[in-house]
């Protein structure tokens, strides 16, 4: 799916009916001489990325002074080409971590003279504007970073192949926040866009080469890229190392996913790298160690918001989120992570500080990555913690369950957000080829609805944005419709099901429609003008 959020997120809403022993205090496991992985690791890796419909897994583990790394499965099918600890991925929202890095350094040059509380307004005045004055002028960096501004995701509406870094964050003062500053916490891929827009304009470079100069290079990160042509310039001609291709599955077989350039996205999600150079990171921020200073790593990792106040087992006390990274506590250590997700490819990163312990796991599906990925950190993560086998969480029933939650809201989404449908419905007021065309939103760009006439329903396949995505209406009563909104690279293809409607003019001619894309936004649509 588009830019993810934390992999997390998607079953901890289902947890509280999942009661676990795991919440208790670990044992440590005694300290391992041997790797980490091979034996029976291996044929665990090999079972969940075959049970998750997985190509191709990268895994490997920080322990102390010592790495270990080890690939599975394919990254190419059509090539034949193995996974290996070289094998580049595109690693979504884990470059966050980095966008968050690079902003610590600005703040500790006293020259810019800028903080953690400095308004993102005051450094990009002209774009950074929302669509509340209050927002706008108080909305700080910190704000941005740990997601409490009060907008939501809005992803759907980003982007396309010439968008830029800017375009993105004008585009900010057309899309509904849905709370106040500090008073949620909404995961929101454009505010880190916004962070990545103020950082080129305080350094007057492109983020991609500071990154690369300030904290890549001096970590030794060579084969870290922030755009995929120079990913594929480094590749050129190599055998040991390639760009992984990424997939989704269609129930049947794989199916290859194009590899994107997004520059819109930049530091919310479009770095590509491998897991020997994510060990290189994950041991700076193990030993807090540079180019980030003491401050910037007391700031990284701090709690600045709560995503999940309530205790959600197998974690205890609530999760909170610092900038760019997610911190809870399992079994008695808290473990620092974050998840990340681009179309065909998905990655999570984990540590725990106390122990000098990390893991980092790549593959080429979307959301099923991540899905595989969980259960396979969190073995290494038990093994360490010297979880009993019988007190290990069962993952991947867990998010199974949770997948099949979520096609059950599909499945009923019409009887819940139309519980009051009259018998027999009523016709719609024009004839439904008559509702076709293109409508606008200044935010979300252009949709364009056809009509079906072999299955009588109106279609709209959106192309031209980041995350492209289809929508099929299904008629309800009167100008009311039924919109399901699906992405071949989701993990079960339909993303959700909600409302839309049409609005006819006196002069009997469409004007508007409106669709919920922002789950965030409740009841409330995102209303597009007819274009004609």
């Amino acid at each position: 799916m588009y830019v993810q959020g934390p992999v997390l997120a998607h079953w901890l809403r289902f947890s509280s009916s999942f009661t676990s022993s795991a919440t208790q205090q670990s044992v440590l496991g005694e300290k391992r001489t041997g790797s980490w992985l091979g034996g029976e690791f291996d044929g665990f890796v090999e079972r969940e990325i075959e049970r998750w419909h997985v190509p191709g897994l990268a895994v490997a583990v920080v322990d102390g002074e010592r790495t270990f790394a080890k690939g599975y499965g394919l990254a190419s099918i059509s090539d034949n080409i193995s996974v290996t600890p070289s094998t580049l991925f595109y690693t979504g929202s884990t470059t966050k971590a980095f966008t968050a890095a690079a902003m610590s350094l600005l703040v500790d040059n006293t020259s810019q003279q800028i903080s953690w509380t400095t308004p993102l307004s005051s450094i990009i005045r002209d774009d950074f504007v929302l669509p509340d004055p209050y927002s706008t002028t108080h909305i700080t960096i910190a704000d941005a970073l740990s997601h409490r501004t009060g907008m939501p995701r809005h992803d759907l509406s980003y982007g396309g192949g010439n968008a830029t870094v800017r375009d993105v964050v004008r585009s900010l003062r057309y899309l509904p926040l849905t709370a106040e500053p500090r008073t949620e916490w909404q995961y929101c891929n454009m505010m880190y866009v916004a962070i990545s827009h103020a950082i080129e304009v305080l350094t007057g470079e492109w983020l991609g080469d500071f990154l690369r100069t300030r904290i890549w290079e001096p970590l030794g990160m060579r084969n870290t890229f922030f755009d995929r042509d120079d990913a594929l310039r480094y590749t050129d001609g190599r055998k040991d190392i390639v760009l992984a291709k990424g997939y989704f599955w269609n129930t049947t077989k794989y199916v290859e996913v194009p590899w994107q350039v997004f520059p819109s996205v930049s530091g919310a999600g479009c770095t590509i790298s491998n897991v020997l150079d994510y060990t290189k990171w994950l041991r700076a921020m193990i030993t807090r160690s540079g180019p980030i200073s003491p401050a910037g790593h007391e700031a990284l990792v701090a709690s600045h918001s709560i995503p999940f106040p309530s205790e959600a087992p197998p974690f205890v006390g609530p999760i909170t989120y610092g900038f760019g990274w997610e911190l809870l506590v399992y079994r008695g250590h808290q473990i620092i992570l974050h998840s990340g997700g681009v179309d065909g490819f998905g990655v999570l990163v984990a540590y725990v500080p106390r122990l000098g312990f990390g893991v980092v796991a790549m593959g080429n599906t979307g959301d099923t990555a991540g899905l595989a990925e969980q259960t396979v950190v969190f073995r290494l993560l038990d093994e360490r913690l010297g979880t009993p086998e019988e007190e290990r969480l069962d993952w991947d029933t867990m998010m199974r369950q949770a997948l099949e939650y979520l096609k059950y809201l599909i499945a009923t989404a019409r009887y819940r957000l139309y519980p009051t449908i009259p018998s027999p419905p009523l016709p719609s007021t024009l004839q439904l080829s008559s509702y076709t065309g293109t409508y606008f939103h200044p935010a979300y760009h252009n949709i364009t609805f056809k009509f079906n006439e072999s299955q009588g329903r109106l279609f709209a396949n959106v192309t031209d944005n980041t995350w492209t995505y289809d929508l099929d209406l299904e008629h309800i009563s009167g100008d009311y419709f039924l919109g399901y909104l699906s992405r071949p690279a989701a993990a079960e293809g339909v993303l959700g099901a909600g409302k839309a409607e049409f609005l006819v003019g006196a002069s009997g001619v469409v004007g508007r429609v409106g669709v919920q894309l922002e789950g965030q936004m409740g009841d409330e649509l995102v209303w597009f003008d007819r274009l004609g």
